[in-house]
């Protein structure tokens, strides 16, 4: 079950998760880097997936098109 990396509750979504979603626990922005299953602090933009453009704010909502939630 994928969590909230900022209030790490448990997230019971369905579908794709759109720039605007938000978590119903906390309010945190969701479709971010620190939220996302490519998110590494030890690799390149801290990011394993070698073609998405690099994102300055981790967790700040952005348009990365390679964003999966995190299981």
């Amino acid at each position: 079950m994928p969590r909230c990396a900022s209030c790490h509750k448990e997230l019971k979504l369905e579908g794709k998760i759109g720039r605007r979603d938000t978590c119903p626990s906390c309010g945190s922005e969701l479709h971010t880097c620190s939220n996302c299953e490519f998110y590494d602090e030890g690799a390149y933009n801290q990011c394993r997936e070698t073609e998405a453009e690099r994102v300055l704010d981790k967790e700040k909502a952005n348009f990365c098109d390679y964003f999966r939630l995190k299981r």
